[in-house]
């Protein structure tokens, strides 16, 4: 088992904290975290000061690799570490910086570190009785005893409870407790490790943080104590994915027991043991077991009233005899049958008072505003940082670099916050200075405050553009289900070999059956169902990929366009073709940047932001099929097949693939036709072994949208000559007809869709999405999203801004060179007459209670947009020789929605496009993608199409920057 778990992650793309980090980030970090104990060659012991699952787990694996011996505290706050300290002698501990340590003691922060060894595994496989792990606790007098713990201790246990329970890599975790102690360790860590299984991240305190984690994670196994079996019993689901609950630490009450089976229909198991002895003895009473009955391969007897054992998992420092028995504490008597029994403990009536000492020093709070939320200081995380660590969004147009102004909030007391930055000094004004206002992605929290969000900057979840799709499509899925009616399987009469899946593919008549995935086929292993009747889940190329009790028919595929700002998610029947619902959300990554560069800028800082990205794509995919299916009533485990489209990058990413060759020339992608992933690598929500599909790309800058939208629209089986325009917060570009095809992507930023705009927002109600001139000439009028008369305009969305700045420039405002016309009494001038600002809604008629301008810097973000994509369908058209467009084709969230005649106006597409006929289609991308997922013929297409498109890199052009410098010009109003 040892050089198993050192080999590496079985299941590198499944996530092993949920949320947190993936296996292949765990190994990663367990990894450097070797690094760091092999450059000090000392033999110092090191103290794992942190309850973060994933940095504990990863902290094992690097000293079961041969580093250090481990000492874990049985709690995280001074007086233990200090004791701890002084039996141990550690001079180094596993924690974040900042955190409080006995003295002398360095700190090794794990986010901090980057060198990194090949592998844990080293040329000889470690000793499994060297001391491993030592683990605190206080005897019955209240001292603190520390016990050591060999590997073969640990690792054998946690063997015989994964085999003995069924705990695989399907199961989800979840402990009430810390890790910290020998039990928690074991189910929390070692066994989630060993098995590639996944485990909630945090350890809940109360009913409702215990309810929510349990709607949200859907854990299969709970692990908890008696006091939370009968504290937190409110909070049991009826319904779920639960199957098994743990309790250890003293035998349960019989009524508590009781209460939780009624509340759950879940068998519960009891461990006898503790820190020191491990795990002794279990029973369920579900299954009529009154009396604890002891694991296999441990001796025990009674003598008189006391237990005597013999066991692989005792610690060195208990008072084994030389025969090797060791007498428990504690009075116990056999049991008539098998095993022992023990007293039961009443239902205490009371919970005992804390003491004073054991009492921690309350830790400073921030609360966040309006939603209340309240968290505890970390000094080294920034306002947005703590905000985005707990699922509260924050606007970050620049991904926290201080220059977009958007993550302003209020702070109050401002003597608790971390001084002013030069970025905040310059974004923010000296009224909003006087307010309290602070700069989100640079303030930190130094004392106990509360940060409040304006209603008018918090981030919307509202999405437009992405759900408008509907009907039924063609249909030969690449996945479908087989039902099987047969006796159940026996002995062959000819006495040839003959394994069970032999036998389910013989009787299912179906060669795919014979090729099963790794994924299926653990599944296969721990089926219990009656197979005198049941289900196949065949994929075409993958093979058998579920087995399924009974006849189930039911076979949906969920589609997914996975855009750089929105997610849309579509759920279909794979039998009839039809499209069943629709839903969109935020793109959760926004926080971190609006741009796919801001992204991999980020991702590139450290590697462990890549699993945090990934997660973060994973979730809003979850949340999107769970939506879906709720609003159908259907089962998330009817779902066969996931489809997924987006940009090279996002694509990448949500695969666990490190983005960072796509933000560097020659921007290759990793590969061009991705391999099927499974659900339960990439932390997806279905059954595990659910098929996921990604589209494939073109090129760095040209990912699988375009490919899916080239699938929806078919320009290459066209005589006519066809401009597919798919603007969004990237430009992509596809033109030609089935002479070939070419495509390009223009670099138009995210300014087009709101972000990098002084006053921009996405189209939210409340944005201001249409602007036109009166015939005077003298004013401007706007429409406002949202039901009419009722909303005050909060920002300018994209639409918005380009009808705007075609507005101005058709009143003369804006200048052809793009600036603002200084001698107009509607500009705004600074101290040496530079035009700087045009108002278009006066303070006191907007939402934010302040004015909603253009200034010269947003015209010039426009200039940079509009001259890129005017460039490129010029550019496109003289490398594919084509002269005349005879039809085009926008699209995209964006692209589908603006007035294209106001673009013509301001130079945005070039005269060609006013020659075509113009056609808006709604989210091409999500319709190919939803096309692919139904039918596997045109999979096969877009592989093809992906080698036979042609690309055209914009900027190998020679006279690319020439070009486009003059394609940043507004033309004149009458041309």
């Amino acid at each position: 088992m040892i050089a198993g778990l050192l080999a590496g992650p079985s299941r590198p793309g499944q996530a092993f904290t949920m949320p947190g980090v993936n296996y292949d980030g765990l190994y990663k970090m367990a990894r450097r975290i070797k690094a760091c104990f092999d450059k000090d060659t000392g033999s110092a012991p090191v103290c794992l000061c942190t309850d973060d699952r994933a940095v504990m787990a990863a902290t094992l694996l690097a000293t079961l690799a041969g580093g250090p011996d481990l000492f874990i505290p049985h709690d995280l706050s001074p007086t233990p570490l200090d004791e701890m300290h002084a039996q141990a002698g550690f001079d180094r501990a596993i924690c974040p910086t900042g955190d409080p340590l006995p003295e002398g003691v360095k700190p090794i922060d794990v986010t901090t570190l980057s060198d990194e060894t090949e592998s844990l595994a080293g040329r000889n496989d470690p000793d499994p009785d060297r001391t491993w792990v030592h683990l605190s606790g206080k005897n019955p007098s209240g001292e603190t005893r520390l016990w050591s713990k060999t590997p073969r201790n640990l690792l054998a246990e946690t063997a015989y409870l994964s085999d003995r329970y069924k705990i695989g890599s399907n199961d989800r975790i979840l402990a009430t407790i810390p890790a910290l102690g020998g039990y928690g360790l074991l189910f929390s860590l070692l066994l989630p490790l060993t098995v590639s299984a996944r485990v909630v991240a945090g350890h809940p305190n109360s009913t409702d943080t215990l309810g929510r984690q349990f709607a949200d994670a859907q854990p299969t196994i709970l692990v908890s104590v008696p006091e939370h079996y009968r504290d937190l019993k409110a909070a049991w689901p009826a319904e779920g994915a639960l199957r098994l609950g743990f309790s250890a630490g003293e035998p349960l009450a019989k009524s508590d027991n009781a209460d939780f089976l009624n509340a759950t229909g879940v068998n519960l198991v009891e461990i006898y043991g503790s820190t020191a002895t491990g795990g002794i003895a279990a029973r369920c009473r579900a299954d009529g077991e009154s009396a604890f009955v002891p694991y296999n391969g441990i001796q025990w007897r009674v003598v008189g009233e006391q237990l005597d054992i013999r066991s692989p998992f005792l610690s060195a420092e208990l008072p084994t005899r030389s025969s090797g028995w060791l007498t428990l504490d504690g009075q116990v008597k056999p049991n008539r049958g098998n095993g022992f029994m023990v007293a039961e403990p009443r239902r205490p009536e009371t919970d005992s008072p804390l003491k004073e000492s054991d009492r921690k020093a309350p830790q400073p709070i921030v609360t966040f505003e309006p939603s209340g939320l309240r968290l505890p200081l970390l000094a080294n995380r920034t306002l947005h940082e703590l905000a985005a660590d707990n699922g509260i969004d924050i606007r970050a147009d620049c991904g926290g670099s201080g220059v977009c102004g958007k993550c302003r909030v209020l702070v109050d007391p401002a003597e608790n916050f971390s001084s002013l930055t030069p970025a905040e000094l310059k974004m923010l004004t000296p009224e909003q200075l006087a307010d309290g206002s602070r700069l989100a992605c640079q303030a930190r929290a130094t004392g106990e405050g509360t940060v409040t969000i304006p209603d008018t900057l918090a981030e919307s979840a509202e999405t437009r553009g992405k759900t408008g799709i509907s009907g039924s499509y063609p249909v030969d899925p690449m996945i479908r289900r087989l039902t099987v009616a047969s006796p159940s399987p026996g002995v062959k009469s000819d006495n040839l070999p003959e394994s069970l899946l032999d036998w389910i593919s013989n009787k299912a008549g179906e060669s795919l059956a014979t090729t099963i995935d790794v994924a299926a086929l653990r599944q296969l292993g721990r089926y219990r169902g009656n197979l005198k009747g049941f289900t196949l889940v065949l994929h075409e190329e993958a093979g058998m990929r579920r087995i399924l009790e009974g006849e189930q028919t039911t076979s949906l595929g969920f589609a997914v366009d996975l855009g750089t700002t929105s997610v849309a998610g579509y759920l279909c029947n794979l039998v009839t073709g039809e499209l069943l619902a629709a839903d969109a959300c935020v793109n959760p990554q926004r926080r971190f940047g609006e741009d796919v560069i801001s992204r991999i800028c980020r991702i590139n800082e450290k590697d462990i932001y890549l699993d945090q990205f990934q997660r973060l794509a994973a979730e809003a995919i979850n949340f999107l099929m769970q939506r879906c299916v709720k609003q159908i009533g259907v089962r998330i485990d009817e779902i066969d097949e996931i489809a997924i489209c987006g940009n090279t990058t996002m694509q990448q990413v949500v695969a666990g693939l490190h983005p960072h060759g796509l933000g560097a020339f020659p921007y290759f992608p990793l590969i061009l036709t991705p391999p099927v992933f499974s659900a339960g690598d990439l932390g997806l929500g279905s059954d595990p072994a659910v098929p996921v599909l990604l589209m494939p790309v073109v090129s760095g800058f040209v990912g699988g949208d375009t490919m899916a939208a080239i699938l929806a629209d078919r320009p290459h089986e066209r005589d006519e000559v066809t401009l597919i325009v798919d603007i969004g917060t990237n430009g992509e570009l596809a033109l030609g007809n089935r002479d070939g095809l070419w495509v390009t992507s223009c670099a138009t930023g995210p300014a087009l869709e709101g972000a990098q705009i002084s006053c921009g927002i996405r189209a939210v109600t409340g944005a201001i999405h249409r602007v036109w001139a009166e015939d005077t000439g003298r004013r401007i009028n706007y429409e406002v999203l949202g039901e009419e008369g009722k909303n005050r305009p909060l920002g300018i969305c994209g639409s918005g801004i380009i009808d705007a700045i075609a507005s101005m420039r058709q009143i003369g405002v804006i200048l052809p060179s793009g600036r603002l016309d200084e001698t107009s009494d509607q500009v705004e001038r600074d101290e040496k007459g530079v035009g700087r600002t045009y108002t278009l809604v006066p303070r006191e008629q907007s939402a934010t209670g302040s004015d909603i301008s253009m200034t010269l810097k947003d015209i010039r973000q426009i200039q940079l947009a509009k001259g890129a994509l005017s460039v490129g369908i010029e550019f496109l058209m003289r490398k594919a020789g084509i002269d005349r467009i005879d039809r085009t084709v926008l699209t995209g969230a964006f692209g589908a929605h603006f007035n294209w005649e106001n673009a013509l106006a301001i130079g945005m597409l070039p005269p060609a496009v006013a020659q075509s006929r113009v056609v808006a289609k709604d989210n091409l991308a999500g319709v190919g993608v939803v096309m692919a997922l139904l039918d596997r013929k045109l999979r096969v297409e877009a592989r093809d199409l992906c080698r036979r498109l042609r690309y055209l890199e914009l900027a190998t052009q020679s006279d690319f920057a020439m070009a486009f410098a003059q394609a940043t010009m507004f033309p004149d109003n009458d041309t």
